[in-house]
């Protein structure tokens, strides 16, 4: 072999690491961030799926009602229901309590999705806010009610 050959070896060996590295690097990435983005329409999808169960129970007559139990992505530690504007009266641990006195009425912990409103869903008065710790399930009871003369889906245990 040539002196040359032998002084371009080392600089080949070393260029293929650093090439494998990047890919490693750049593929570890990919990776994350289309599981980021899977869990992220996970979430979505099932905000959505929510939302239709509560918006065909408000077209239905009152008095119809369902044991609801519906897949809840595994970030989702607990889901709270509130009637905004409304006191809360149900006992909540004080770390949450100052959250879930916004606009909207519904709230996700432990989510990367921020708190969402929800037409026609309300909880009774009295269970307000009400709580459900989800373990990867939401398992609740909707009724189609009706005061005054709105129309409104209750949701409860």
């Amino acid at each position: 072999m040539k002196k040359a050959n032998l002084a371009e070896q080392p600089f080949t060996y070393i260029m293929g690491i650093v090439v494998t590295i990047l890919i490693l690097i750049f593929g570890f990435r990919a990776i994350t961030q289309l599981r980021e983005e899977a869990s992220l329409v996970e979430l979505g999808t099932f905000v959505n799926d929510f939302n239709r169960i509560i918006e065909t129970y408000y077209n239905l007559n009152v008095g119809s009602s369902k044991e609801l139990s519906l897949a809840v992505p595994s970030s989702i530690k607990m889901i709270c229901f509130t009637n905004p504007n409304q006191p809360l009266t149900a006992n909540v641990p004080a770390e949450i309590a100052f959250l879930l006195e916004g606009y909207e009425n519904v709230y996700f912990f432990n989510g990367k999705i921020g708190p969402r409103t929800i037409q026609h869903l309300e909880v009774k008065p009295e269970e307000n806010p009400l709580c459900f710790q989800t373990a990867g399930r939401l398992i609740a009871n909707i009724e189609t009610k009706a005061k005054e003369r709105s129309v409104y889906v209750e949701i409860s245990r």
